[in-house]
């Protein structure tokens, strides 16, 4: 009799259980809901979950956090610049750009500037056998640049700059210089136009230095000499390194 009691209460409370929690085996205990008990793990970011480090601020590249210095001193690691040809340094004196044919250094701008150490009062730019008078400028003892103020010269050809240290009819020295053809000149011109755009808001000697780095690094010597000397209102630094650096590493 009292077994037979216990069972009835079993079976009881056996059926208020199931009206109690009126749930399955199979739905109480899913796939997902094993997962996430056994490893505890948020969800896995959707893509685009990386977005703010994806698109973190790229580096500078307004030449804030570099020197011409150490500008230079990357480039020469594996772009050394060809010996000068042009005048040497007989006297103290030094054609830095454009550079002479002779060493391969072809240029680019076609309205160039003229650089040199040492004195001299006349500079006269002629055609390639010196028949023919182009341009002339006449400076001062103190002056070490000059800016050609001409007709563009013309892709291709070849011209002779002559240098004169006295009111001589010969000249003292002379370079003969080579600009790059047509189809090179506009390559290059486009490679800069995105060069400058890639920058971060530069200032004109960052654009420059910019400059200065891509011709270094394609060779074009005479270019890229040219481009600290075309800033107009350098800094102390960079007038450090017109004056010093520059005619060091190219002259002596």
């Amino acid at each position: 009799m009292v077994n037979l009691f216990r069972m009835h209460l079993t079976v009881l409370f056996t059926a208020l259980i199931g009206l109690s929690f009126p749930i399955t085996v199979s739905q109480a205990f899913t796939p997902d809901t094993v997962v996430v008990a056994q490893n505890n793990e948020p969800p896995k970011s959707r893509p685009g979950g990386s977005r703010l480090r994806n698109n973190a601020p790229p580096k500078s590249r307004d030449g804030g956090s570099r020197s011409w210095e150490q500008t230079l001193n990357d480039v020469l690691l594996n772009n050394e610049p060809p010996e000068s040809r042009n005048g040497g340094s007989r006297g103290g004196f030094c054609a830095i750009t454009p550079m002479d044919m002779e060493t391969g250094v072809k240029l680019w701008h076609d309205q160039p500037i003229f650089v040199w150490r040492g004195s001299i009062v006349r500079l006269e730019l002629r055609n390639h056998n010196g028949e023919a008078l182009i341009w002339s400028e006449t400076v001062s003892k103190d002056d070490h640049t000059a800016r050609y103020t001409g007709d563009p010269l013309q892709p291709g050809e070849t011209y002779t700059l002559w240098l004169y240290t006295s009111q001589s009819f010969i000249p003292d020295y002379q370079v003969i210089f080579q600009l790059l053809n047509s189809e090179q000149q506009t390559e290059i011109t486009q490679d800069l136009e995105q060069l400058e755009m890639s920058l971060n808001n530069p200032t004109e000697e960052a654009i420059a230095l910019a400059r200065f780095e891509y011709f270094a690094q394609k060779q074009l010597w005479s270019d890229a000499v040219s481009e600290p000397f075309l800033v107009e209102n350098p800094s102390a630094t960079l007038n450090q390194f017109k004056t010093e650096t520059l005619p060091k590493q190219f002259c002596d």
